[in-house]
């Protein structure tokens, strides 16, 4: 919360650097909620913030609904390194050449994951199928698919000369 922030670190500038904001950011919010609620929090020179009687309950009620809420989110988020089963289904020759060759430094980086790769040519229907990824090549994905470049591949079509003649 801004408010909070912006009252604590004595400046909406300051309390911007800690949100990872811009200061105009911080200051609308700040504006806004006074307009909101038709009160005035701040006292504000060029050089510092002051809170205001209204503005010193208003933040002491914020903290106190706060803490509860931030603590949530610390229990939600910790340990939420990525752990489990991902299926993942690529062409044979991609998944050969490109995707197995990265697999021991994946694993490195993921310890808690496990890759189940089915490397098919077919066109694989990936939900139905219950893949978590597709790699394929082409310039449109399927209907709600999202799809990532991860790389341009020059292709070439190469055949041997003609056995047959047509009549």
């Amino acid at each position: 919360m801004s408010a909070v922030q912006s009252a604590e670190s004595g400046s909406f500038t300051a309390a911007a650097k800690v949100l990872e904001l811009t200061p105009a950011a911080v200051s609308k919010n700040g504006a806004a909620l006074q307009a909101m609620r038709k009160v005035r929090l701040f006292h504000r020179t060029t050089r510092q913030l002051v809170l205001i009687k209204e503005g010193k309950a208003f933040v002491a009620q914020a903290r106190e609904g706060w803490g509860p809420l931030e603590a949530a989110f610390i229990q939600v988020t910790q340990g939420l390194t990525p752990h489990g089963l991902v299926r993942v289904s690529s062409s044979a020759g991609f998944g050969r050449r490109f995707v197995l060759p990265l697999l021991p430094a994946f694993y490195a980086l993921y310890p808690q994951l496990q890759v189940d790769l089915s490397l098919n040519d077919l066109n694989v229907d990936l939900l139905r199928e219950g893949f978590d990824v597709g790699i394929r090549g082409g310039s449109e994905p399927p209907e709600g698919m999202v799809a990532r470049k991860i790389c341009n591949l020059a292709a070439m079509l190469v055949c041997t000369p003609p056995c047959f003649t047509w009549a």
